[in-house]
Order: structure tokens, then sequence, then C-alpha cells
């Protein structure tokens, strides 16, 4: 005699198994078992589809703390219901719930791991993005909700601008530099973006750099009585704050620039001052922008002459005077210590 063992009573094997040996009753009894089994299984689905849509609803993701069940797209990118639990999450440990907080951070160290996995397997293995911070993101979990949709995206670099428009991101109460902070608002006087971005970035498994302009110091740099002799100048004496073309579209020029003479001392020590202070919070590394003079506008965009360059500060001058000197120096003793061949 033949029968079903539990398995293939309730599996489609089983069912073919019954029709192959001609039993009409074994087969309409494996028949009706399957069927049944059908209607189980789809009572289950919609059960458990209506539990995750209550759920989701009260911003709670079963199993969502599992770092195994995080699901990325093609390009990093985080989904939907972890981008929601993430920020639900961190609303409420903002507003002090001890478990909530527990479980965010979890969650952001899951989010870094899945980052960097994702990332080292991806192309491009180096996706960054600039960001600009400002007075508002002083204010209390501002900074990491925005890291937050960072990692989101499927960045794993950012490229903080640190120093832009003649203002630094460093605090009031820490800034030996010439420039005025971002942040000047009374009772965060000790608020250190620049810091809190590094930390928190690399807890979300993130590179920050800071992201510097180089010889465009700013107008604000112009406004202290010392900047004179360090700015850049032209030979008719200009500066870039002064200088404008004849036919230039004022509408359009930028104010905040202010090239100075890279040769100055006074403006080499007031850069170190700054490169130091910034490199004291440890970022990643240091991006330098505007390493060049002034570009002009309309005709004056070509340097057709020699007075078009930006060369004339007392500093510049006095430095490119002094390298032809050496020059002519360094080639004349080269020439007589060269050895002399004598032919017969």
């Amino acid at each position: 005699m033949t029968r079903l063992t539990p398995k293939d009573e309730f599996g489609s094997s089983g069912l073919r198994f019954a029709r192959g040996i001609g039993c009409g009753e074994l087969g309409r009894r494996c028949q009706q078992v399957t069927r049944r089994s059908r209607r189980v299984f789809r009572a289950l689905i919609l059960t458990t589809l209506a539990i995750s849509s209550l759920l989701g609803s009260l911003g709670i993701f079963p199993g969502m703390d599992r770092a195994a069940l995080a699901q990325t797209n093609a390009y990093c990118q985080l989904s939907v219901a972890e981008i929601t639990q993430t920020s639900s999450l961190h609303q409420l440990a903002i507003q002090g719930n001890p478990e909530a907080r527990q479980r965010y951070d979890t969650l952001i160290r899951q989010h870094a791991e899945q980052l960097r996995d994702c990332r080292s397997r991806t192309w491009p293995q180096s996706q960054a993005i600039w960001l600009r911070l400002y007075p508002c993101d002083a204010l209390d979990g501002v900074l990491a909700e925005v890291l937050d949709r960072i990692v989101s995206r499927g960045y794993n670099e950012v490229y903080l601008e640190v120093f832009y428009n003649g203002q630094v991101l460093l605090p009031v109460a820490q800034n030996p530099t010439s420039w005025p902070s971002v942040v000047r608002v009374p009772g965060y006087e000790n608020k250190d973006l620049l810091a809190e971005a590094v930390t928190l970035g690399r807890q979300r498994g993130l590179s920050v750099y800071a992201w510097m302009f180089t010889m465009n110091y700013g107008f604000t740099y112009t406004q202290r009585a010392e900047a004179e002799q360090a700015l850049a100048r032209n030979g008719s004496g200009e500066t870039s704050v002064t200088f404008r073309a004849p036919e230039a579209d004022i509408t359009h020029a930028n104010t905040e620039e202010a090239f100075i003479d890279p040769y100055s001392p006074k403006a080499q020590q007031d850069y170190a001052t700054l490169l130091q202070a910034v490199l004291q919070r440890q970022p990643e590394g240091v991006l330098f922008d505007y390493v060049r003079y002034p570009k002009g506008t309309g005709s004056a965009s070509v340097a057709s002459r020699v007075q078009d360059l930006w060369i004339y500060g007392s500093a510049a001058q006095q430095a490119l005077y002094q390298r032809a000197l050496n020059q002519k120096r360094n080639g004349f003793n080269s020439a007589l210590s060269q050895p002399r061949l004598c032919q017969f």
C-alpha cells in the first residue's frame, strides 16, 4: 500500500504523486488539503500585511533594527522605510526618550556599516557632496539630521565649507583668526559646528573634509586696517575690490571677493593661524579652492598686458625681484663651477 508522507501530503509534489497512481479518493483528498492550505496561506499573508501597515503608521518597523535586513539600491541609498524610522527615532531621542536614543544610536551604526559595505563594492567608491552650514544648523539635533539625510542618499564623503565669503566655521569663543565666525548668535559662543560635523560624520561612516578658500580672503578681511598691504594689486594700483572693467555688469559682480597677495607675510601668517585652528578639529583632510588670482569680466578676462597681472603688491614685487636676482646669481655661479674641457 502506498501512502503519503506529511511532506508529500501538504506539498505540490504530493499532489503530483497522488494523481500519478490513479487513486481517485486519495487524489481528491490531496487536492482538498492543498486548497485548504492555500486558503490558510492567503489569510496569513493578508494578516501580516495588515499588521505591518498598522505598525508602520505608528512609526514601528519590526526587524528594521537588524543590519541583515537593511536594504540599499544601486546607489547605496536607504529605503523609504529606513529613512522614516531613522527620522522618527531621532525626533523621539531629542525629546529625551532613552529607549529611542539607544535604538537610534544602534541604527546609525548599522547604517554606517551598510554604507561602507555598499560603497566598497559599488562604483564610485567615493561619492561626495559639498555642505555649507548656517547659524540655524546650531540648533539641537539639526546637524545630525542633515548628516542622516546625506547618508540616506548614499554619500560617504562631505566637503564641509569652513572658510568662505570672509567667515570661518569656528566658535566665537575659540576663534583666533582674522575673520568673523559663521555662528554669531548670543548663547552659541562655544558651538563648534566643525568639530561636531567631524565627530557625527565619523559615527555615520562619513569622511568629513574641510573645504577652504585660499587666496580669496573675503570682503570682511579688507575692513582690517593692517590688511591694506596684504591685498593683491595690478599695474594700476587697484585691488580686486576697487577694480572694475569699463564694460563690466556690476549687477553680476561678486562684492564678497577680496584677493590677497600670496607673497605678503601678513596674509601668510593669517592663513597659517586659520589652517592650524581648522586642523585641530581633525577633519579627514583639507581641500583648497580659489588657488588663483581674481578673474576679470569682458575684455578684462584676458590679461593682454603685464599691467593686468596681479603682481604689483609691495610684497610680490620684492619677492619676484629677489627671485630674479637669485636666478641670475645662481646661473653665474653654476657656470663657474662647471669643469673646463681642455683640448690639445
